[in-house]
């Protein structure tokens, strides 16, 4: 058997790359991307699955993701150009403008993506990147293909109108691991046809689609992580935040880490909060945890 605390685990992020254009600069992001690059910070063999345009934006980003020791074999290119979202800060809260008809919109599956999803041990997906019918077919495919015991976790991430319950449900479906914020929860039940009024209503949303674990993130009040037999509850650091940009994402890597580590449940709810508040602490999405944190994570 693989040590855990050595063992590289083959991490991907599958979905939306883009541009993050705020008022006085920008930065790469995507939910996938920002997934990527901190489960690779945290010792994670980690891969990215998308679509860039053959263009200077595109040129950037790949070679961006590089510095991110993030593997690029999988972000193919074709005429579309790169994504890009123009980011307004309001309170330290992100409000987006995404741009449509981009490359990732068009990310087609291929004969290659089927024996890598077949290696993967963990997959991080949401809705935007299924806005379209070609990046949503592959994202079902890739999926699918996925062995029974990867780890398949819907970061839900609503943005704009880019979603339907239909594309909920199905996502929910495909999944085994899911991380929702407080705001989404309710869209999510209604869309699944559960009450939202319902006290035990994350228990039922974990029965009825036989997911592992439901990690519910509740933004300064820290977060609800529920399995099967065991629920927990972690408050959140108190932070002066910069932004909260990409803190959910950092979040979402510490939790699929946490699990492939097999640590406590506890244990993983309070090391994602730690991570999630020192990315508030700086502007951007990537990572940018302290050496200490990152060393006692990885012992």
């Amino acid at each position: 058997m693989n040590d855990s605390r050595n063992f590289r685990w083959r991490v991907g992020g599958l979905g939306e790359l883009l541009w993050d254009v705020f008022p006085t600069h920008r930065c790469l992001g995507g939910a996938p991307a920002n997934f990527a690059s901190h489960a690779a910070a945290l010792g994670a063999d980690a891969f990215l699955i998308t679509a860039v345009g053959n263009d200077e934006l595109g040129r950037l980003a790949t070679a961006e993701l590089s510095k991110l020791t993030i593997d690029t074999t999988h972000v193919s290119i074709n005429t579309h150009p790169t994504g890009y979202v123009q980011v307004q800060l309001a309170d330290g809260e992100p409000e987006y403008d995404i741009a449509s008809d981009v490359a990732w919109d068009f990310c087609d599956w291929n004969s290659v993506l089927e024996p890598f999803a077949q290696t993967i041990d963990a997959v991080c997906f949401g809705t935007l990147f299924q806005r379209s019918r070609a990046s949503r077919e592959t994202t079902k495919r890739f999926l699918s293909a996925t062995p029974k015991s990867c780890l398949r976790v819907f970061d839900v991430n609503l943005r704009q109108d880019f979603y339907s319950d239909d594309l909920i449900v199905d996502s929910l479906k495909l999944a085994n691991v899911l991380k929702i914020n407080r705001a989404e929860l309710p869209i999510v039940l209604r869309a699944a046809g559960m009450s939202v009024h319902d006290e035990n209503s994350i228990d039922s949303l974990l029965e009825k689609f036989d997911l592992k674990l439901i990690a519910l993130t509740l933004g300064a009040e820290g977060s609800l992580l529920v399995t099967q037999d065991e629920r927990n509850t972690c408050d959140a650091p108190k932070v002066e935040a910069v932004d909260t940009v990409g803190a959910g994402d950092s979040f979402t890597a510490c939790i699929v880490a946490g699990m492939l580590r097999g640590m406590e449940l506890s244990t993983i709810n309070t090391l994602a909060n730690e991570i999630a508040a020192q990315v508030c602490r700086r502007s951007g999405a990537g990572p940018a945890v302290s050496d200490q944190f990152l060393d006692s994570f990885k012992s």
